[in-house]
């Protein structure tokens, strides 16, 4: 598990503080080039969608929600459904 955002550094380490720690790397995309490759630049053109994507270990895309609601819990059966299909 990998989060990408167009925040700073300093911001996902109070953010990750914040929560107590995450046991998972945050990347800064401060010149959006993620963004614009997984096409969710938000509209305004100066930050990210967020946006949810499972990759296979051969990079192939195996889930995309480009209009992700943590609070929405019908979308996190879709990720488990998608990880539990790797093999």
């Amino acid at each position: 598990m990998v989060a990408i955002s167009n925040d700073d550094i300093d911001s996902h380490c109070k953010f990750a503080e914040s929560l107590g720690g995450l046991s998972f790397p945050h990347l800064s995309d401060g010149e959006l080039k993620a963004a614009q490759l997984y096409n969710v630049v938000n509209d305004r053109g100066n930050g990210c969608r967020r946006s949810l994507f499972v990759v296979d270990r051969d990079g192939v895309l195996r889930h995309v929600n480009r209009a992700y609601q943590a609070s929405e819990e019908a979308q996190y059966q879709a990720v488990l459904d998608a990880l539990a299909a790797i093999k």
